[in-house]
């Protein structure tokens, strides 16, 4: 018997910066990915501030183990729809930290079959031209050539897709740091510079496809380049290229607008000339606005897709409505692809609360204008925030995946998921042990095969999380015409006693009485209330904690 049902119970689910350069204005949304404290308008920054932390290997209680809810979501998912994972950080823990990756049952596996064993089909691996250069982040972000092979081989053996990230630095190139390599800092033209970017990225996929046989499917020229590329020759300045006239900046300035369209246009060309089956990402930040007018200054640039990271935890990227925007609009307007290449959501609290007020502030439901009703939230003082938990993090993702493929995108991947232990934005335990959160990534659609019509009578055992949600879709009840479905509670544990403040069931805003008699409950739907059942699903509200073997029957 197909059942149409979610996962359920023990199923686990520039600062502005201004410059005068003649009449140019140069401005950049510079965004941190330090791991303690998030910063204005980014993420992937500094890994390494609490790299020993790590370490940390002694807890007792393996929070991956938790078992979470992961409801269907309410839009159809294309079977192409990519899941995916950025795990640049793999190799460093493997090799550096001597990491030995497990799964949710606590079995040790290689980390790219984790990942495919929760639903991932496509990881995203980042390089450096070569970071050596920069002694502060050889660590855990030096991905240089060898490394990125070595991982992206076994992405091939588990199954996976690949998409390659070039920063084009020798260490994070992001809204506030676009660092030329040391290799090219001498070059004193624009020219030079684009055949040096063309001349290395078709090396790369060379000498990749030679030594592992693997071509990425998709190919990023540039990571987060709202403010441009090639801005800096030595330490974080966003602009201290300008001397040589081969920075590309982004803005108005007409000679560096037109450097960026050829280095993305040689980016690009060399990986289409390599295989024109490659599709060529362009990849900006987030910033809660509308993004076309970036798109419109690199409209002769040769790309496919459009990227966009989008962390709800920060200031300046926007509500999620921003991102639907964001998404429908490009889509619309360049007639391109687009996709969300980087997101994240944290596991556990930050002791100020601020990222995840941002949160908060930012996972507003479209459809009710009010903070998603299965995200758990606390005040801190007058702080409102969402709470750092597995639930909480699995339930954030599943929101950003089903938005963004109800406004046309064709993919999600998270960030930093990799980055274990004390990251509170990570998808693994201390004991790098995988959370269940990873199974977000295994989330169904309104297209499932699953959502046949269910057979009478259906039974699971569910045990209740204080929230609302969806047991069984609408296309369960499809193949009903009149009569009546009887929903039966049958009391099975609890932390309490029986019957504590529930349950209750109901369809859209049809909630029929549970009437009781001991530890059995029963709801009947039929007429109108058997309309809202066929065109909704149902819905449950259990107790946090409390067990019930449940009954939907149906007679005509």
């Amino acid at each position: 018997m197909k059942k149409t049902r979610v996962l359920l119970g023990s199923i686990v689910a520039f600062a502005i910066t201004c410059m005068c350069l003649s009449s140019c204005n140069l401005n950049s949304a510079a965004i941190d990915k330090t791991r303690d404290t998030p910063a204005a308008d980014d993420t992937e920054d500094d890994e390494s501030d609490d790299t020993e932390d790590d370490e940390n290997t002694g807890t007792t209680e393996l929070v991956s183990q938790d078992s979470i809810t992961v409801n269907a979501i309410s839009v159809s998912l294309d079977e192409n729809f990519i899941r995916g994972f950025d795990a640049s950080e793999v190799d460093f823990y493997e090799t550096e930290k001597s990491i030995s990756w497990r799964d949710t049952d606590g079995t040790t596996k290689d980390f790219f079959a984790i990942l495919k064993n929760h639903g991932i089909n496509t990881v995203r691996l980042r390089i450096w031209n070569d970071p050596t250069q920069f002694s502060s982040t050889v660590n855990t972000g030096m991905n240089d050539l060898d490394r990125t092979i070595s991982m992206a081989k076994r992405v091939k053996e588990a199954g996976l897709d690949l998409m390659l990230d070039f920063h084009y630095s020798d260490t994070w190139a992001d809204p506030g740091r676009q660092i030329v390599p040391a290799a090219w800092k001498e070059l004193e033209s624009a020219s030079d510079v684009a055949s040096a970017l063309s001349d290395y990225t078709s090396s790369v996929l060379e000498v990749m496809k030679t030594q592992t046989g693997i071509t990425p499917k998709y190919v990023q020229v540039g990571n987060e380049i709202n403010s441009g590329m090639l801005l800096a020759t030595g330490g974080t300045s966003t602009s201290d290229n300008t001397a040589t006239g081969t920075f590309a900046y982004a803005g108005g300035c007409a000679a560096p607008a037109t450097n960026l369209v050829s280095y993305l246009s040689a980016g690009a060309d060399a990986v289409h000339n390599f295989d024109s089956s490659i599709k060529v990402v362009i990849h900006l930040a987030s910033t809660g606005s509308d993004l076309s007018w970036f798109f419109n200054r690199i409209s002769s640039v040769n790309y496919d897709i459009i990227g966009i990271s989008y962390y709800p935890w920060e200031s300046g990227h926007g509500t999620i409505s921003d991102l639907k925007n964001n998404i429908s609009t490009l889509k619309d307007t360049f007639s391109k692809d687009v996709m969300v290449v980087e997101c994240s959501s944290h596991w556990k609290d930050e002791s100020s609360k601020s990222a995840q007020n941002y949160t908060y502030q930012h996972m507003i439901d479209p459809s009710t204008a009010s903070v998603y009703s299965d995200l758990e939230t606390a005040i801190s003082g007058s702080t409102s925030y969402i709470k750092g938990s597995v639930q909480n993090q699995a339930n954030v993702i599943r929101h950003i995946i089903e938005e963004t493929a109800a406004s046309g995108g064709i993919g999600v991947f998270a960030w930093g998921g990799d980055l274990y232990g004390n990251y509170k934005w990570g998808m693994f335990d201390s004991s790098a042990v995988a959370l269940s959160s990873l199974d977000v990534f295994n989330v169904t659609g309104t297209n499932s095969e699953d959502t046949d019509s269910l057979e009478f009578p259906y039974e699971e055992d569910v045990t209740g999380t204080g929230a609302n949600a969806l047991l069984l879709q609408a296309d369960a009840f499809s193949s009903i015409s009149g009569g009546t479905v009887t929903v039966t509670f049958v009391w099975k544990s609890s932390v309490d006693s029986a019957g504590s403040g529930g349950p209750s069931c109901g369809a859209g805003s049809s909630w029929p009485v549970v009437n009781w008699a001991d530890s059995v409950g029963t709801a009947t739907f039929s007429g109108e209330s058997l309309s809202a059942l066929k065109e909704n699903g149902l819905t449950v509200w259990i107790p946090d904690g409390v067990t019930y073997t449940i009954t939907v029957s149906y007679s005509s």
